[in-house]
């Protein structure tokens, strides 16, 4: 489930997804749980953190029950 909103200059974006597999984290990164692991996997959570990183926003990851939620809050000037 994705929701966005927008509110005083900020917005606000929550993903919420299931998962079957152990979501394997190393280093602080979480990597794919697919077994054809190749370096196309895992990028995507890379570049999601670059952008945010690049407008000083925060993001939040939590795994919880089977479930992986992502939070993110970007200030728009």
């Amino acid at each position: 489930m994705l929701k966005m909103k927008y509110h005083n200059k900020t917005l606000l974006i929550s993903l919420v997804n299931k998962y079957d597999n152990i979501i394997l984290d190393n280093n602080g990164c979480i990597l794919t749980s697919k077994t054809n692991r190749n370096k196309k996997y895992g990028l995507g959570l890379k570049i999601v953190e670059e952008v945010i990183k690049k407008y000083d926003g925060m993001l939040e990851i939590k795994t919880n029950n089977n479930k992986f939620e992502l939070n993110i809050i970007i200030n728009i000037n």
